[in-house]
């Protein structure tokens, strides 16, 4: 009777080992590291303003760190126009500061390692108010020049030529504005540069030249009625003009 119990014992612990075995495909597998995680900071802000006559913008600083990386870790600047060829320097590292220049231009600042992408940020490089980009961020000038300080109408007519030559500098949008003494437009001329002869009519008008909305010189002038005509209506005239 021993014998037997002995023996059935001995059976069972057996099978407890055998259950204890099974459905576990041999060893567990390792628990997956933490993932790679990255931070880009941008210093002083996401937004930068070129100065007058440059094509960067000041130095500003950007930092990065990273951790739990696999392979390398690198920062690059990738714009987001296909026309601009100058592009930062690029760094490599878990983590680190450097004073980076913008060209003009959106940007996109990436960190990545060999997983990919960690972390990512949008910087952009702008001229300031009522400056232009042309290459180099620059303020648009502008003169008026000519005989157009006065004119004198003929008789029977209600106004006179004046001629007017202009010229502007880093304009993107110029236009050249004749109004009269109401206000109301008489002549627009959308060049940055040219000579023209523009009909005024009596009394006071002005001349101003513009970039955008934006005013960069303006004159006033003056059409009188020539030696010895006077300004008013005839018996059979129904408008004002210049006569005897």
């Amino acid at each position: 009777m021993k014998a037997f119990s002995r023996s059935c014992c001995i059976l069972l612990f057996a099978l407890l080992g055998i259950l204890s075995g099974c459905g576990g495909g041999g060893d567990s597998p390792s628990p997956a590291g933490p993932p790679a995680i990255g931070l880009v900071t941008l210093i002083p802000a996401d937004t930068c303003t070129i100065q007058n006559g440059k094509d960067k913008c000041s130095p500003g600083r950007v930092e990065w760190q990273s951790k739990d990386t696999a392979g390398a870790v690198s920062l690059k600047f990738v714009s987001k126009d296909a026309a601009q060829t100058s592009v930062p320097s690029s760094f490599t590292g878990p983590f680190g500061s450097q004073l980076v220049e913008f060209p003009f231009g959106s940007w996109d600042v990436i960190l990545s390692d060999a997983g990919g992408k960690l972390d990512s940020k949008p910087m952009t490089a702008v001229c300031g108010p009522g400056v232009n980009w042309v290459g180099t961020c620059q303020v648009p000038v502008g003169n008026l020049t000519g005989t157009i300080a006065s004119c004198a109408i003929a008789s029977g007519s209600t106004g006179c030529l004046v001629g007017v030559v202009w010229h502007t500098s880093y304009a993107l949008k110029p236009k050249l504005i004749v109004v009269d003494a109401a206000n109301s437009v008489i002549t627009t001329v959308t060049m940055a540069s040219g000579a023209e002869a523009v009909p005024i009519q009596f009394g006071r008008s002005t001349v101003v030249l513009y970039e955008g909305d934006a005013e960069l010189a303006r004159v006033v002038v003056q059409a009188a009625c020539a030696p010895g005509l006077t300004w008013g209506f005839t018996f059979f005239s129904t408008k004002a003009t210049c006569h005897a």
